[in-house]
């Protein structure tokens, strides 16, 4: 597939997305959902990218947080793949979410940014016993800046936790860069089960908080807009 047929591709993704956001209406893979589609009421839908370096482990986190298995053989991301997860958050809360994992390779890059497009959340993933993709973040902060929307709400995830002894990025380097770009920061082991339910859960949480906050801005903003637009009409009086 060419960039420009992948790019006309991406643009009926992202289109369907907005009108179908668990692809129930397509072949999609939803038979991992954890709960049964019958008879629900969802009260949101977001749209979720794992991005980072080749071989960072973001098929195995996506694979554990879905399916909770965790393939031994390694197996290589082409371009981009999808899955979808309906999350209980609590009694009244279920969120829909669609989740996009990445190609990590540099010749992917151009497909991969067509995706942002839509994203409500990024999990920016590294290797803790791989400095390089630790060192590379920055570079994939550019390319949400560039591609995603401003308010995209990002987490940084550390992963295979479980590889200790080979170990070459420290927790308090990952915590560190998150506090700096602020970011919640994860420590996971997607062969482990360590930490991944967590930080897909803080993140879906912490995407709709921030909605409702923007929510309650923009009505706090419109307020004071008539407001102003009703004293200003009271004031042209002639008398």
């Amino acid at each position: 597939m060419t960039n420009v047929e992948h790019e006309r591709f991406t643009q009926i993704e992202s289109d369907d997305f907005m009108s179908d956001p668990l692809g129930l209406d397509s072949n999609t893979n939803t038979e991992s959902s954890n709960l049964n589609n019958e008879n629900l009421k969802f009260t949101s839908s977001y749209k979720i990218i794992i991005l980072g370096e080749q071989s960072v482990g973001k098929t195995s986190i996506l694979s554990r947080f879905i399916d909770n298995k965790f393939e031994k053989q390694y197996q290589c991301t082409l371009s981009l793949e999808n899955k979808n997860k309906n999350l209980r958050l609590d009694e009244n809360n279920i969120a829909q979410l669609q989740i996009w994992d990445t190609a990590g390779e540099e010749r992917f890059r151009n497909i991969v940014s067509s995706y942002y497009r839509g994203a409500h959340g990024i999990m920016m993933v590294y290797d803790i016993t791989d400095l390089e993709t630790f060192e590379n973040l920055n570079s994939w902060l550019n390319e949400i800046a560039k591609n995603a929307s401003e308010n995209v709400y990002k987490i940084l995830v550390g992963n295979k936790c479980d590889m200790e002894k080979d170990r070459k990025v420290t927790y308090q380097q990952g915590e560190e860069f998150a506090k700096e770009h602020k970011m919640f920061f994860f420590e996971t082991s997607a062969k482990d089960s360590i930490n991944v339910q967590e930080a897909f859960e803080t993140m879906t949480k912490e995407i709709i908080k921030e909605n409702d906050e923007n929510v309650l801005k923009k009505k706090k903003h419109d307020i004071i807009i008539n407001d102003e637009a009703h004293k200003s009409i009271k004031t042209k009086g002639c008398c």
